[in-house]
Protein backbone atom coordinates (compact mmCIF):
# COMPACT_ATOMS: atom_id res chain seq x y z
CA UNK A 1 0.00 0.00 0.00
CA UNK A 2 1.28 3.47 -0.65
CA UNK A 3 0.32 6.31 1.19
CA UNK A 4 1.29 10.17 0.45
CA UNK A 5 3.06 12.52 3.46
CA UNK A 6 1.69 16.29 2.80
CA UNK A 7 4.13 18.49 3.38
CA UNK A 8 2.58 21.91 3.18
CA UNK A 9 5.37 24.87 3.35
CA UNK A 10 6.05 28.83 3.35
CA UNK A 11 9.63 30.02 4.58
CA UNK A 12 10.29 26.60 5.55
CA UNK A 13 14.15 26.42 4.11
CA UNK A 14 15.27 26.07 7.61
CA UNK A 15 13.44 23.01 8.72
CA UNK A 16 12.68 21.32 5.13
CA UNK A 17 15.81 19.17 5.00
CA UNK A 18 15.37 17.96 8.77
CA UNK A 19 11.52 17.07 7.74
CA UNK A 20 12.42 15.13 4.68
CA UNK A 21 15.49 12.99 5.66
CA UNK A 22 12.95 11.98 8.99
CA UNK A 23 10.50 10.52 6.22
CA UNK A 24 12.98 9.29 4.01
CA UNK A 25 14.59 7.21 7.15
CA UNK A 26 11.40 5.65 7.76
CA UNK A 27 11.72 1.58 7.33
CA UNK A 28 8.43 1.56 4.66
CA UNK A 29 9.90 2.23 1.72
CA UNK A 30 6.50 2.90 -0.39
CA UNK A 31 5.68 6.15 0.06
CA UNK A 32 5.44 9.70 -1.59
CA UNK A 33 6.50 13.24 -0.26
CA UNK A 34 4.55 15.78 -2.03
CA UNK A 35 5.76 19.40 -0.45
CA UNK A 36 3.72 22.42 -1.54
CA UNK A 37 5.44 26.24 -1.30
CA UNK A 38 3.40 28.89 -1.31
CA UNK A 39 5.48 31.37 -2.53
CA UNK A 40 7.60 31.48 0.02
CA UNK A 41 10.81 33.35 -1.88
CA UNK A 42 13.44 31.36 -0.44
CA UNK A 43 15.70 28.29 -1.37
CA UNK A 44 13.51 25.86 -0.78
CA UNK A 45 12.99 24.14 -4.42
CA UNK A 46 16.73 23.95 -4.64
CA UNK A 47 16.98 21.81 -1.10
CA UNK A 48 13.76 19.56 -2.22
CA UNK A 49 15.76 19.01 -5.99
CA UNK A 50 18.69 18.23 -3.96
CA UNK A 51 17.66 15.00 -2.43
CA UNK A 52 17.62 12.79 -5.73
CA UNK A 53 14.61 11.08 -4.97
CA UNK A 54 11.54 10.01 -7.40
CA UNK A 55 9.59 9.71 -4.52
CA UNK A 56 9.73 13.66 -3.79
CA UNK A 57 6.98 15.83 -5.76
CA UNK A 58 7.58 19.30 -5.65
CA UNK A 59 4.85 22.09 -6.05
CA UNK A 60 5.45 25.57 -6.00
CA UNK A 61 2.30 28.40 -5.68
CA UNK A 62 3.98 31.31 -7.82
CA UNK A 63 1.05 33.10 -7.73
CA UNK A 64 -1.06 34.65 -4.77
CA UNK A 65 -0.64 33.40 -1.63
CA UNK A 66 -2.71 30.95 -0.80
CA UNK A 67 -2.67 31.16 2.95
CA UNK A 68 -2.25 28.20 5.42
CA UNK A 69 -5.64 26.42 5.33
CA UNK A 70 -5.70 26.75 1.13
CA UNK A 71 -2.36 25.48 0.99
CA UNK A 72 -2.96 22.12 2.89
CA UNK A 73 -5.79 21.66 0.62
CA UNK A 74 -3.34 22.52 -2.47
CA UNK A 75 -1.00 19.67 -1.20
CA UNK A 76 -3.55 17.47 0.28
CA UNK A 77 -5.19 17.66 -3.69
CA UNK A 78 -1.81 16.53 -5.26
CA UNK A 79 -1.81 13.62 -2.94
Amino acid sequence: MKFSVCIPTYKSAKTIRDTIQDVLNQTYRNFEIIVSDDNSGDNIEEIIKSFKDDRIKFYQNTGQQMDCGGNQRKCLSLA
